[in-house]
């Protein structure tokens, strides 16, 4: 499962839940139609898009670090009294938005800085208040003595353990969306929806694998608690439930296509034909079968003998020998009055197995055919006449 929200494809979310997750995203608490507007451009139209629109990472604001002890460019969590506190920039004049405040605890102090400070946080950062910050520490330019300071904070009181004190995910930048605004609205959509939250993996699996529900997941994936929902890597019980699903969802589509398949007209090869055909046609070649090429083989040729479209996959590295059984399947279908077709990412390489194929097969093949970009027009329509 990708952490990191939607591809820049149409979401198909909406079309997958049919409860309360298809609600439309504009009709949750907070939202509203300019919001909505901005989330479908991100292709989140549904309450179902809204939470899969999953973290990309998470900062772990359990440990509250002494201010002497933060680091460059680590995000971290500290608490700090204010010390001071000003508008600043053009003399500090009344309708400046910047706004700093040094704060301190028992071990050093630091300073806060917002470049667009909005009137109540001058009001919330009175002289002698505490709060707990979370931020990025940088150093200042030499000339303001090489302090730390920390751009743009977040803030909360010490009773707000909804912003610290907790692993906190971190979302896909949206223009226009700050992360607070993102957590209230997944909040509200996750309370609108989750008592209509249809969970779609049937209860055998659920018990077998002690997984929670699709409403629970969603909460533990966007507000993870203090029991350790969220582990190393931002893996967690919740994580391995939805990535299960996804999987599950994708082999239930695979597993209903396959047998839509068995109900298709296929070829059905003779095996006693092929019995006689293959070894001639392996005679041809200059190398013996290894095991793996064995299995492969025969287990094409029953396909071939089902009566079904075959239709499968055939991996190995490089060198291991799956075109020369391509070329042997092809070669198959020709002696038995039919044609084949194998197609090449690139001319070089479509010359390439034309070339083997000639030299391994002409004996065996009355015509083997090369059609390519460079292919002239007179040609190519001889080539497709026949």
């Amino acid at each position: 499962m990708h952490h990191e929200g939607k591809s820049s494809t149409k979401s198909s979310k909406s079309n997958t839940y049919k409860d309360g997750l298809g609600t439309p995203v504009q009709f949750v608490k907070g939202v509203g139609p300019k919001l909505a507007q901005l989330l479908k451009t991100h292709q989140i139209e549904t309450v179902g898009d809204l939470l899969t629109f999953f973290p990309r990472a998470y900062e772990d604001r359990t440990r509250i670090t002494p201010v002497r002890e933060l680091h460059e460019d680590t995000p971290s969590t500290f608490r700090g009294r204010v010390v001071s506190a000003r508008r600043s920039g053009w003399g500090a004049r009344r309708f400046s938005k910047s706004f700093e405040a040094m704060v301190a605890d028992d071990s050093g102090h630091i300073l806060l800085k917002w470049f667009r400070a909005h009137q109540g946080l001058e009001e919330s950062l009175q002289v002698g208040r505490e709060w707990i910050f979370h931020g990025v520490p940088k150093r200042a330019f030499k000339s303001a003595g090489g302090r730390m300071e920390v751009i743009h904070p977040e803030l909360s009181t010490l009773e707000q353990k909804e912003q610290h004190g907790r692993m906190v995910p971190v979302y896909r930048e949206i223009s226009g969306l700050s992360t607070r605004l993102i957590r209230k609205i997944l909040w509200a959509a996750l309370e609108s929806a989750r008592t209509s939250i249809q969970d779609p993996l049937p209860p055998v699996l659920m018990n077998r694998h002690q997984f929670p529900d699709l409403a629970t997941s969603f909460k533990m994936v966007h507000f993870p608690d203090e029991s350790g929902a969220v582990q190393e890597h931002g893996r967690s019980r919740a994580w391995d439930r939805l990535v299960y699903e996804e999987f599950y969802r994708f082999e239930s589509v695979v597993r209903v296509e396959r047998e839509n398949r068995k109900k298709e007209q296929g070829f059905r090869w003779d095996p006693a034909t092929l019995s006689t055909e293959l070894p001639k046609l392996r005679s041809l070649l200059p190398f013996q079968f290894t095991d793996d090429q064995e299995r492969s083989m025969n287990a094409m040729l029953e396909d071939c003998c089902s009566g079904f479209p075959m239709n499968r996959l055939l991996q190995g590295d490089v060198g291991s020998g799956k075109t020369v059984l391509a070329l042997l399947l092809g070669a198959l279908a020709c002696r038995r009055g039919g044609q084949a077709v194998l197609m090449a990412p690139t001319e070089i390489l479509a010359q390439q197995h034309f070339q083997t194929a000639s030299r391994w097969l002409s004996s065996a093949i009355p015509s083997i055919r090369l059609l390519h970009a460079g292919t002239s027009a007179s040609e190519r329509h001889s080539l497709l006449d026949d």
